[in-house]
């Protein structure tokens, strides 16, 4: 990680309270890809999005697409943790059950404008860096 992604990090786990991880908007793009890691487990009521939480992330510049971040307050069910991170770990992404709902929370992130102004900053600066600018306008 460069130096850039390492003051992003510690930008983001400075607003974090013990036992909770905030993750910029880039590190989201790629969570919000895995249904092990986006949506709860199927204990309770089923999968659920209440595991992650929307978080300005008041160190990061305004302007900046990493801005708007997701905050994380729990922790790997007793009973499915070792199987979701087992999965994660091989590169398993897909959750059969879970499908339908991260396909929903993805939706309700693009629906909130500020949030999808983000995203496309985040995209238009990976672009830059893989020197593909031109191919996102």
């Amino acid at each position: 990680m460069g130096r850039e992604g390492r003051q992003l990090r510690r930008q983001s786990s400075q607003q974090a309270d013990a036992n909770e991880m905030i993750v910029t908007g880039s590190v989201w793009d790629y969570v919000e890809t895995n249904d092990y890691l986006a949506v709860t487990c199927t204990c309770g009521a089923g999968p659920s999005a209440s595991l992650w939480s929307d978080v300005t992330i008041d160190k990061i510049h305004e302007g900046d697409g990493e801005r708007a971040g997701r905050r994380l307050t729990s922790k790997w069910c007793a009973i499915h943790g070792a199987e979701y991170c087992a999965a994660v770990l091989a590169g398993d992404k897909v959750r059969p059950e879970a499908r339908e709902l991260v396909e929903s929370v993805k939706k309700a992130q693009r629906a909130d404008n500020l949030r999808a102004v983000q995203l496309k900053r985040r995209e238009q600066r990976r672009n830059q860096r893989y020197g593909l600018s031109r191919l996102g306008r």
